[in-house]
């Protein structure tokens, strides 16, 4: 008990010793300003150890920030990026425009050399371009006033004929078409031809030749306008080879159509005679 007692008296008189000197030391700091230096000094020795300990948390804002800024720079190079392929096919699509209107230009171009007959621009949907049937489907039928027979043409020459019509479509079967025939004229001589589809895209197959006739490759075979059908003067084929066997009858010769059945879209057919003309 007596050295609980002596513990207790001890901790009171320690406890009051250090109450009357931070007293002491507060009045004379207040009074004589003796503890500003000693505060300067010791702010001098703690301020690395502040400036180190906010460096974790600079650290962490620095990261933070920095890749906040990088997900906007991705972000925007992903917005970026679908604008310039938005713009892109907007682009595609004007040439696209541009090219097409350049093409019907130039089939309008054509027409003024038939202004004795009426014209209708149609559009291919759909190509059949093979050894037995060479033949395409436009977008023009009964409805546009398309009639089997009505002669169909390019910019670059003829193409074929209406074979069969549907109320908005109509088959058109080309004049490479192994069943298709037209009576032709060398622009050069006069000399009428019989040309026959070969059932290949590039080639027809000209028909009768006398080993005799006035016929040179590069010749400019024309409608003759004598099968009721085409229209006369129009470029058909270009003659590319003529051949003569010995103790045949007739030449074997071969030209290449002027129209590009297979890769243009727009077409004209021409109608019946306009009386306006």
């Amino acid at each position: 008990m007596k050295s609980r007692h002596l513990q207790a008296s001890s901790l009171i008189l320690k406890l009051t010793f250090f109450i009357i000197l931070s007293l002491g030391i507060m009045t004379a700091d207040h009074k004589y300003q003796h503890g500003q230096q000693l505060r300067k000094t010791i702010g001098l020795l703690i301020l690395p150890i502040q400036y180190i300990s906010m460096q974790p948390g600079k650290a962490v804002y620095w990261i933070k920030d920095n890749f906040i800024k990088h997900q906007e720079l991705v972000d925007l190079n992903k917005i970026l990026k679908e604008k310039n392929l938005f713009l892109e096919s907007k682009l595609y699509k004007l040439k696209a425009l541009e090219n097409e209107n350049k093409r019907i230009l130039s089939l309008l171009g054509t027409s003024k050399v038939f202004q004795k007959h009426k014209v209708l621009i149609g559009e291919v949907i759909s190509i059949n371009l093979d050894p037995f049937r060479q033949q395409f489907l436009i977008n023009k039928g009964s409805k546009h006033g398309v009639e089997v027979g009505q002669p169909v043409i390019d910019s670059h020459g003829v193409l074929g004929q209406v074979s069969s019509i549907n109320y908005l479509s109509s088959t058109v079967i080309l004049i490479t078409d192994s069943a298709h025939s037209l009576l032709v004229e060398s622009e050069r001589t006069g000399m009428f031809i019989l040309a026959t589809g070969s059932g290949k895209k590039d080639e027809l197959r000209l028909q009768h030749i006398p080993p005799n006739a006035d016929l040179r490759i590069g010749d400019l075979l024309i409608t003759s306008g004598l099968d009721k059908r085409y229209p006369k003067n129009y470029p058909v084929a270009e003659v590319t080879s003529i051949q003569y066997q010995k103790g045949d009858s007739f030449a074997a010769a071969k030209a290449r159509p002027h129209g590009k059945g297979d890769r243009g879209r727009e077409i004209l057919l021409i109608g019946s005679t306009n009386d306006q003309h």
